[in-house]
């Protein structure tokens, strides 16, 4: 019991240390803060924290963004995924939205790029039709997800991919919907055999497209 809560903690110091290293080669700072939602009227929303390289590097191996695609971040926090994307020179075009006004200014200091836009606004009050990719990395409660992919199969004809991070109740909810196709799933615990997160979790990616339902 103590043997294991050692080597978790040793695993968390490690993969802290990994990604301290490549927030600092891709935008400067350390983008491994925690800011709370409380700061927002919505308790809906969950506190901005940020995915770990190794989580990104297995999902991006599945997605090929080109330079046709709109991709948005909802809820992009200190903008880790942004700065992973930017580091990768992905040629989509790159957006993030973020309700925290305290993430969303934390990540205005760092991002210089001009090709990536930042939006601080709810995600419910912009039009979503002009982006083909969505990024979640948990970023609300499970009734809030449910409205938003009801707002998605409202807001849009066209084919989209939605990426999922902590997907166990996201991903259920999405096994069972018409016009939704599961791409990939992978598990999410152990890397290397260190622990990448403290409890057993996945990630998936869903393509959604509007026209099957007419079929």
């Amino acid at each position: 019991m103590i043997i294991g809560a050692i080597y978790k903690r040793l695993s968390k110091i490690i993969f802290d240390y990994y990604d301290y290293i490549h927030d600092i080669l891709y935008c400067g700072v350390s983008l491994n803060i925690v800011f709370p939602q409380n700061v927002c009227v919505n308790e809906e929303y969950t506190d901005s924290q940020s995915c770990r390289y190794i989580i990104l590097k297995k999902i991006f191996q599945n997605v090929n963004l080109s330079g046709n695609d709109h991709f948005l971040e909802v809820g992009f926090g200190t903008g880790r995924v942004l700065a992973y994307l930017l580091h990768k020179n992905i040629s989509a075009k790159i957006t993030g939205i973020e309700i925290n006004p305290l993430s969303y200014n934390y990540c205005l200091k760092w991002l210089k790029s001009s090709r990536i836009k930042l939006e601080r606004d709810d995600v419910f009050n912009i039009q979503l039709d002009s982006y083909s990719v969505f990024f979640l990395g948990h970023p609300f409660s499970f009734d809030v997800f449910r409205g938003f992919i009801n707002k998605i199969e409202t807001e849009l004809t066209h084919k989209i991919l939605l990426i999922c991070v902590i997907d166990l109740e996201y991903g259920d909810y999405l096994d069972s919907k018409q016009c939704w196709s599961l791409i990939s799933r992978e598990q999410l615990f152990k890397y290397n055999y260190l622990y990448l997160l403290k409890t057993a979790n996945r990630f998936s990616i869903w393509s959604y497209n509007p026209q099957t339902a007419l079929l």
